[in-house]
């Protein structure tokens, strides 16, 4: 699981986070078949992106500065480069936990 300890910006909005998570998959295994978003009350979006070797998963609260990222690849390395095409895009520091 890789975590980012951060103010957040308007990066973490649903739809953002949708468009991020689905390039970022789509540039290392193409076929994204499903994108569900839930944006909380007041704060906070939980989203889940899935493709027929891939699986992403990310949570933000907000209101503690604080996210993670969870990939589910066929290999480390593949894994690692999405992780990292995903933090690039929604511009998160993220490190190992």
């Amino acid at each position: 699981m890789l975590v980012a300890d951060q103010p957040f910006s308007s990066s973490l909005e649903p739809t953002h986070l949708r468009e991020a998570l689905a390039r970022a998959m789509a540039e290392h295994a193409p076929g994204v078949v499903g994108l569900v978003a839930h944006q909380f009350e007041p704060q906070g979006v939980s989203l889940i992106a899935l493709g027929p070797a891939l699986r992403s998963v990310l949570h933000s609260w907000p209101e503690h500065g604080r996210a993670t990222l969870d990939v589910s690849a066929p290999t480390a390395e593949i894994g690692a480069r999405v992780a990292l095409r995903i933090s690039e895009l929604l511009a998160l520091e993220l490190r190992a936990e």
